[in-house]
């Protein structure tokens, strides 16, 4: 298409990373009740016109419960607003979590970089301890063995935790590995 052609229409978002640090039971949380408590977040928060001027363009692009991170796309001018919101975000399905907005990309692409680098450098602090809490040191312990980019299976992220039939690592590292041969 042409420069000047009306319908190209470009969109200006913000992805925001979002770790997720769950107190409780993670099995329920998926990507639709996170969307759903940061929905309510800014309907708290900023009213029905927040809620309305938001809503259009808030969506959860990407979730994986195993890795505890989310990637949520929102309209750049509002990405401060939703970005307040998913602060003060207590519960998720009912379950206490903590909702910290990691980082902040302009694209998708950017996002997944930002994620993978995250996820790898998670990997290399597994021996380390982090300050993080005694919930956020045992996830680096988890993720030793497993590969950024089988994190970033949209399969392996949704489906790994809810169908889980243990809760150790080594059982989560089968799983992921065979979501990953299965695409």
């Amino acid at each position: 298409l042409p420069l000047g052609d009306p319908t190209m229409v470009v969109f200006a978002e913000r992805m925001l990373l979002v770790q997720l640090d769950a107190l409780g039971d993670t099995t329920s949380v998926t990507s639709s009740t996170v969307l759903a408590a940061v929905r309510d977040a800014v309907h708290k928060l900023f009213g029905d016109f927040g809620l309305g001027s938001v809503q259009s363009s808030l969506q959860v692009k990407h979730l994986c419960a195993l890795a505890g991170l989310c990637m949520v796309r929102v309209a750049r001018r509002h990405a401060t607003t939703v970005r307040a919101a998913i602060c003060s975000v207590r519960f998720v399905a009912r379950q206490p979590v903590r909702l910290t907005v990691v980082r902040t990309a302009g694209s998708l692409r950017t996002a997944r970089r930002e994620m993978i680098g995250l996820l790898e450098q998670w990997q290399r602090n597994a021996g380390t301890s982090i300050d993080r809490g005694a919930k956020a040191q045992q996830r680096p312990l988890a993720l030793a063995s497993v590969t950024p980019w089988a994190l970033l299976s949209e399969a392996a992220c949704e489906v790994a935790m809810p169908k889980s039939s243990g809760n150790d690592a080594s059982t989560l590292m089968r799983e992921l590995v065979a979501l990953q041969q299965a695409e």
